[in-house]
């Protein structure tokens, strides 16, 4: 499932926030559906004005040898 999560500015500040450039952009999230939800990836800025950033879900890989 993709969700697009919209930031919402109100008022006037959201009206200017688009013409002056400080309007946030989208952020995506990917989440597998089932008996249980996993996040699977996510693209968003991590602090207000940074760029885009990609957080994808990676398997663990278990070193071979002791037990």
């Amino acid at each position: 499932m993709h969700y697009v999560l919209k930031v919402d500015i109100g008022g006037i500040a959201g009206a200017v926030a688009p013409l002056v450039g400080k309007q946030a952009p989208d952020s995506h999230v990917w989440i597998m559906q089932g008996e249980a939800l996993a996040f699977v990836r996510s693209q968003a800025p991590m602090f207000n004005g940074g760029p885009l950033w990609q957080t994808d879900l990676v398997s663990p890989v278990w070193p071979r040898g002791r037990r």
